[in-house]
């Protein structure tokens, strides 16, 4: 996930998703499907916050379409 850090990411798509997170509990593809775009550029949104430490995950279990997702 390190390489993610520093790819460039969407910021309105970004806040979007860390704002959503932030509202209440979701999975990781309910946080996906929130996102007014299609899954590949939600997804690739996604995986970058979670790289960048902006939205947290249990890194010590895959990640699944039922992960938590919450805001950092």
């Amino acid at each position: 996930m390190l390489p993610l850090r520093n790819v460039p990411i969407d910021t309105a798509l970004a806040e979007l998703a860390v704002a959503r997170a932030r509202a209440d509990a979701i999975d990781f593809i309910g946080l996906v499907d929130a996102l007014p775009t299609t899954r590949e550029a939600g997804l690739a949104v996604i995986w970058r916050l979670i790289a960048r430490g902006a939205l947290v995950v249990d890194l010590s279990a895959p990640i699944v379409p039922s992960t938590r997702v919450g805001a950092a």
